[in-house]
C-alpha cells in the first residue's frame, strides 16, 4: 500500500523505502535456503550470518518508522502539514 500510494504521488522515498525493504527480505529468503540446500549442516553458523544481519537491519528499520511514526501513518502526516518529514 505505501510503494502504491508512493508511485502515485510520485514520492521517491517511500518507493526507494519498498525496495529496501522488499530486497532485505528477498535476500534473507534467498540465503537462507541456499545455505541449507548448498551447505547442509556443515558451518550452518557462518552460513547463515548473512541471515542475522538481515533480519537486524530490517528490525532497526521497522524501528525507525514506529519512532518516527511512519507506520501506517502516511495519509494522516500528509494531511497535517508535515509533507518535508516523510
Amino acid at each position: 500500500m505505501g510503494f502504491y500510494n508512493g508511485f502515485k504521488q510520485r514520492k521517491s522515498e517511500v518507493i526507494v523505502r519498498f525496495f529496501l525493504v522488499f530486497g532485505f527480505m528477498l535476500n534473507l529468503f534467498v540465503v537462507f535456503i541456499s545455505s541449507i540446500i548448498l551447505h547442509g549442516d556443515a558451518d550452518l553458523i557462518r552460513h547463515l550470518f548473512l541471515v542475522s544481519l538481515y533480519l537486524d537491519l530490517i528490525t532497526v528499520l521497522i524501528w525507525s518508522d514506529v519512532i518516527g511514526k511512519r507506520v501506517w501513518m502516511d495519509g494522516m502526516v500528509i494531511k497535517e502539514g508535515f509533507e518535508d518529514e516523510l
